[in-house]
Formats: structure tokens, C-alpha cells, sequence
């Protein structure tokens, strides 16, 4: 039992050795990101315009995948699924909006999507270095083209629905 731990010791050692330093305040800020993101919040509306561009981020990766069909198939597929549901998850978060800001309700979402996405791409830089052979496989590169897909769809299904979502008409007196 001892030889276990001691082999899940020296993996863990070498992944905390061998990640670059950068990593894990981006870890960090993710993390807090999607704790605020728990919580009802106010914020403007112009950043959910630009959110859909990070969408795009997973399109270099999948693009260079050995298996271009699976890849994009997978990705295609997690995205559609996602924007759809997505787009449907948001309207029952929106509490209000206007010209300027927009109040939505607390989730774990935001906090899962971030999450998926950087393990991901963890979990991709990982297997570069101590298993290359296992990211040329089908199966794997169907399922994590099929993840990225899923959390770019995720992105934009819920920008689309607060940029799309009617704003409150200010009631001014003629």
C-alpha cells in the first residue's frame, strides 16, 4: 500500500515541479471568479458582447488535433448541445436588465465551465509530457474536443441570451 502513495507522491511532486509558476494564479483567479459568480450580481452589459471571442480560444487547439474529423465532430457537436441549453439556463437567471447593467442570480456554472477548461487544458499538458501517445488517440481526442465544444457553446448560449434579453424601458414622463 505504501508503494502507491509513494508513486502518487512523486506524480504529484512532478506536476507541482514542472507546471509552469504562471499556472496557478490563473488558478486562483479562476476559482474567484467563479465563487463570485455564486452570488446575485450587477454587472454592465458589455462584456457579455465580448464573451462569445472566447468561443474562439479552443479552435487553434482543435484545429491542430492529428485527427482533424473526430476532433472538430466532437467539437461541433459539444457546442451546439451547449449554446441550445445554455441559452435556456440564462433566461431563468437574468433578474433584470437595462441599457447599461444587467442583475443576474447566483450559479455554479460559471464556476464549472472555468473549471472544465482549465483542467482540460491541465490535464492536455500533462499527458504532452508523460503520455503523448494517449493525445492521438481517437477516443481521447473526440472527448476532449467534445468538452472544449461544450464549454465554448456554454459561453456563448449565455451571452447570447443576456445580449438578446429585452431591457426595461425607462418610465419618463412626456
Amino acid at each position: 500500500m505504501s508503494a502507491i502513495f509513494e508513486i502518487i507522491w512523486e506524480i504529484l511532486r512532478g506536476v507541482a515541479t514542472q507546471t509552469p509558476f504562471w499556472v496557478w494564479p490563473l488558478l486562483v483567479g479562476l476559482v474567484v471568479l467563479g465563487l463570485r459568480a455564486r452570488t446575485t450580481r450587477q454587472s454592465p452589459v458589455w462584456p457579455y458582447y465580448a464573451i462569445p471571442f472566447l468561443s474562439l480560444m479552443p479552435v487553434g487547439a482543435v484545429s491542430r488535433m492529428t485527427q482533424p474529423m473526430t476532433a472538430w465532430a466532437g467539437f461541433v457537436i459539444g457546442f451546439a448541445v451547449c449554446v441550445v441549453w445554455a441559452y435556456a439556463y440564462q433566461g431563468n437567471r437574468i433578474v433584470q436588465k437595462d441599457a447599461q447593467r444587467i442583475t443576474v442570480q447566483g450559479e455554479w456554472v460559471t464556476m464549472i465551465t472555468v473549471m472544465t477548461v482549465f483542467w482540460a487544458n491541465f490535464v492536455q499538458g500533462v499527458l504532452q509530457s508523460v503520455a503523448p501517445a494517449v493525445l492521438h488517440s481517437a477516443p481521447f481526442l473526440g472527448l476532449f474536443a467534445t468538452i472544449l465544444g461544450a464549454c465554448a457553446g456554454c459561453f456563448v448560449g449565455r451571452s447570447l441570451r443576456i445580449v438578446t434579453w429585452p431591457t426595461l424601458q425607462a418610465n419618463i414622463p412626456v
